[in-house]
């Protein structure tokens, strides 16, 4: 091989090595997940987390408010991701969203009920990475 085409692999593995050092200098993030709901819909409801086939009562959160809530650390580290699921009290439909997943330590989901309930909305404000994703779901009949 010639010194040109080592010198070119070189410095073309510089940047890649640059950048895994980088990311492993990344702060590492602690405390619990917290999923925040706020509810604008007319009615008061329930909130569940799904994750690997069982279901947890968060709890009810009362229209026009907003409530956090320490999620299991099994839900969120579930391998297939988990969902959140908005039950209004008294209705015949409601909401599950998609799957989340990559969770990390110290993040806050944070989940705006609304008013009409296909328009329901998250996010994920991870805690050492100051990067939100948005989601949304589908509605859910009963």
């Amino acid at each position: 091989m010639s010194s040109r085409m080592v010198v070119a692999l070189l410095v073309g593995l510089i940047p890649a090595a640059t950048s895994c050092a980088t990311m492993s200098n990344r702060p590492e993030a602690t405390g619990p997940v917290t999923l925040q709901v706020t509810d604008t819909n007319s009615m008061d409801v329930d909130v569940y987390v799904l994750a690997d086939g069982f279901s947890t009562r968060m709890g009810t959160v009362s229209t026009a408010q907003t409530s956090d809530f320490v999620v299991p650390d099994r839900a969120w580290q579930s391998v297939s991701g988990m969902r959140v699921i908005i039950d209004p009290i008294g209705s015949r439909t409601g909401f599950i969203s998609e799957r989340i997943n990559g969770i990390e330590p110290g993040s806050t989901i944070n989940l705006q009920v609304a008013p009409d309930l296909s328009l329901t909305w998250y996010n994920v404000r991870l805690a050492a990475v100051d990067k939100p994703s948005t989601g949304s779901g589908v509605p859910r009949p009963r």
